[in-house]
């Protein structure tokens, strides 16, 4: 079975990574020094595959958006970092079903629009639409199923908690 090379996790954040590319699972808001180390490992993961990666971000349900110094940071990396070594793209999987979910990706994908990307990026709603954007990226270096049977197996054994929800 396809399984992640686990670098870090805790309770609500995992990074891993899949042959070429990186990826990073979310329960709540994720803090700065959980991007640095997921920036970290991409830098690493890159000295593996020089010829580029990819990097999936999922939001579980009850997972935010960065705050401001979060969105800083990751805005001030992606346009070092990307352009140059992000050849199997950037996804960013919302796993939300609710109107909320669905509003999330659509102020997602407005904010990538704006940001005018270099690199191949996309929001997606399941991890196995994103799996397929990178695999057909990669070329036949993986399989699309292998990526989404290893995410699904990572979140199983670590279980990041989906966090419940806040009710105004």
């Amino acid at each position: 079975m396809p399984e992640l090379s686990i670098s870090m996790s805790t309770p609500n954040n995992l990074i891993g990574s899949y042959q070429p590319i990186l990826v990073l699972i979310n329960t709540t808001t994720v803090p700065i020094d959980v991007l640095d180390k997921s920036f970290a490992a991409a830098e690493s993961l890159l000295k593996r595959y020089p010829d580029g990666i990819g990097y999936m971000c999922v939001m579980m349900p009850g997972s935010t958006a960065p705050d401001a110094a979060g969105r800083q940071r990751i805005n001030s990396w992606m346009h070092a970092f990307a352009p140059r070594h992000m050849k199997l793209g950037f996804s960013l999987v919302i796993r939300n079903d609710t109107m909320w979910g669905g509003v999330m990706r659509m102020v997602a994908r407005a904010i990538a629009l704006g940001n005018r990307a270099v690199y191949p990026n996309e929001i997606f709603d399941t991890t196995a639409h994103a799996a397929s954007f990178h695999a057909n990226l990669a070329k036949g270096v993986f399989f699309a199923a292998d990526l989404e049977a290893a995410i699904t197996r990572a979140c199983e054994v670590y279980r990041p908690r989906e966090q419940p929800r806040k009710h105004a």
